[in-house]
């Protein structure tokens, strides 16, 4: 029995140790690669998209190989795809591409370009991922050598037909940066952190340890991707433990809290994060009579983060929502930062609750 276990463990595929591995991994694999990796819920309500891992890693090594014709290794890539399966899947292929993905809001109105103007130039990426409309507003940019935004080649899904040569492995390593997380420059301009292959395993590691989600669990999310919470918590995470996360725009939960909610019913969430607000805004803005169909006995886990927590909200949700299933012990504080990559601390699944 011991030289069994012993020729079982030889032969073990060992740990993906940068992301293309992890990717390619959950694509390869024969239980992995069928599952559903990502829904996109159109306006937070109907499906728009679902996509497997096998999907998945097809599309992003497919856009990876444009990329790598205008990039060289360690080049940077802005993406500015609004919340949606084209993030990821743009994310997914700077990382294929052996380029550094800088994730940024999308150029909407002129409050939002002065700061994308400000990580465009400390960045200075080489190409941009945008929507078609974005790109063609940026192309007709002056060319002004001090623009920094008049400087990428922006390049739009819609418009890339079959890439000029095939996709090659880009051969990373654990320390390699895979992308730069800016800082909300709300005190300054922006800062970019520099994450790692190395830095996102190991967080979503200890993520794993504290939350131990499994292949058929299933998240629900709002939360935007170009924030540390919603790229690595929401993505990253995700894909780390084939599981199958459901998504939609912020914009659609700040317009109708209730579709958080109703997510999470219809899919039986085992797992959701949101900042404190975002508890406060549903017991404030869902009545009791709009709460009587909504089942929220699927949730382990309600994490809240990404911004001061108040006891008061706990107890608040908790009490709002206990008549439709929700357990007081699911709410999870939870404390992280870019610089860290993401989590920081939280309480251990195994130790009584907050309450």
């Amino acid at each position: 029995m011991t030289l069994s276990t012993n020729a079982a463990t030889a032969t073990a595929p060992p740990e993906p140790t940068d992301l293309v591995a992890l990717l390619r991994e959950r694509a390869g694999a024969s239980t992995t690669a069928g599952r559903l990796a990502f829904t996109f819920l159109d306006h937070g309500a109907g499906t728009s998209e679902s996509i497997t891992f096998a999907e998945l890693e097809a599309r992003a090594r497919r856009l990876a190989a444009h990329l790598q014709a205008r990039t060289l290794h360690g080049d940077r890539v802005l993406l500015v795809h609004p919340p949606g399966l084209d993030y990821i899947v743009g994310f997914l292929a700077c990382v294929l591409a052996g380029a550094i993905a800088v994730p940024a809001l999308p150029p909407a109105n002129a409050r939002t370009l002065p700061r994308l103007r400000l990580i465009a130039h400390d960045a200075s990426p080489v190409a941009a991922l945008a929507p078609l409309a974005v790109a063609e507003r940026m192309r007709a940019l002056p060319p002004d050598a001090a623009d920094a935004l008049a400087r990428p080649a922006w390049l739009a899904a819609e418009e890339l037909g079959t890439p000029p040569a095939e996709w090659v492995d880009p051969v990373v390593a654990p320390g390699d940066v895979a992308f730069l997380q800016y800082t909300s420059g709300s005190t300054g301009a922006p800062k970019g952190v520099m994450v790692t292959h190395g830095n996102i395993l190991a967080n979503v590691a200890l993520i794993q340890d504290a939350f131990g989600m499994a292949p058929d669990d299933v998240f629900v999310s709002w939360l935007p991707p170009h924030h540390d919470m919603g790229l690595i918590g929401k993505i990253l995470y995700p894909v780390y433990t084939a599981s199958h996360c459901v998504q939609f725009a912020p914009a659609a939960f700040l317009a109708a809290p209730r579709r958080w909610l109703e997510a999470i019913t219809q899919y039986r969430a085992r797992l959701t994060a949101a900042p404190n607000f975002a508890y406060d805004l549903c017991v404030d803005r869902i009545p009791e009579p709009a709460r009587a169909d909504l089942d929220l006995s699927s949730l382990d886990f309600a994490l809240n983060g990404a911004e001061l927590v108040r006891p008061s909200t706990l107890r608040r949700f908790a009490a709002a929502f206990a008549p439709c299933g929700f357990r007081a012990e699911a709410m999870m504080p939870v404390y992280g930062s870019a610089e860290a990559t993401l989590l920081m601390t939280s309480r251990s699944r195994d130790r009584r609750a907050w309450c």
